[in-house]
């Protein structure tokens, strides 16, 4: 088994193991400390009661079905909304939105169902930039200055999946 981002060599160490955050993330992955830590954030964001920039992700997990909650900083950029994975392709909450075709849920109070589109990577860098503005411990993962100019986000832009939040949509067959 592969751990971490393998697109490429500029990933190969996690930028945020160097400080504090060790204690929350090794080799691209939660430890145990940073999983307790999650859930207790998770919660925390799914009550509304932290900064408006935070929410909690529902999706189901792509292995068993149950659904999987996830907290995120949410980025405003151009009049819409992103979800940045801040640990590359390999985050789990970003394979199970793959896996659900982008269907999922947001909290903040009450659960909003939403379709999360993934945004191609020459569109990515000025979203990765905006995030950084907001994700104060999560730019840390960045192997970037988070005030880079947004040529420099080009760079690293293929490793970070965005996700743009759209309101859900039945489809046409599922509305009388």
């Amino acid at each position: 088994m592969t751990t971490g981002p393998e697109k490429s060599a500029r990933r190969s160490r996690d930028p945020a193991e160097q400080g504090w955050l060790r204690w929350y993330y090794h080799d691209w992955r939660p430890t145990l400390w940073g999983r307790i830590s999650n859930k207790v954030w998770t919660w925390l964001a799914s009550l509304g009661v932290l900064s408006p920039t935070l929410l909690t992700l529902q999706v189901a997990d792509r292995r068993n079905g149950r659904m999987r909650s996830t907290v995120l900083a949410v980025v405003e950029h151009e009049g819409n909304r992103y979800l940045v994975s801040m640990l590359g392709d390999t985050s789990e909450w970003v394979k199970n939105i793959r896996a659900a075709a982008g269907k999922a849920f947001i909290r903040r109070g009450s659960a909003m169902e939403v379709r999360l589109t993934e945004i191609s990577s020459d569109d990515r860098a000025p979203i990765l930039r905006a995030w950084c503005q907001v994700a104060t411990s999560g730019r840390r993962h960045l192997p970037v200055p988070y005030d880079a100019p947004v040529a420099v986000f080009e760079t690293i832009s293929p490793d970070y999946p965005v996700f743009r939040i759209d309101p859900f949509q039945a489809s046409a067959k599922h509305s009388a």
